[in-house]
């Protein structure tokens, strides 16, 4: 999965507790597997001088439904959910 997002340039972005690095214009990507699961991942920008910011608890979940038959190939097992060193 990835998240995009914008704010100022010298703004701190956090995501799941663990600061983003921004790009130059502010934009910023973040990539994590997402292996079946329920998650919820706080995001949190905050001016530079700290006078301002905003804050939204991400939640999502998947759930993948095997319909046919797809053979008995297991999940990789690198691939788990998001760890907050991870984030």
């Amino acid at each position: 999965m990835i998240i995009y997002g914008a704010t100022e340039p010298d703004a701190k972005v956090t995501l799941g507790g663990h600061e983003i690095k921004l790009r130059s214009d502010g934009t910023f990507s973040f990539r994590f597997a997402l292996p079946d699961g329920k998650y919820v991942l706080p995001a949190v920008a905050v001016s530079a001088d700290g006078t301002d910011g905003r804050a939204a608890e991400l939640k999502f979940s998947r759930e993948t439904e095997y319909l046919g038959d797809v053979g008995a190939t297991p999940q990789d097992p690198s691939l788990k959910p998001p760890l907050a060193d991870n984030v």
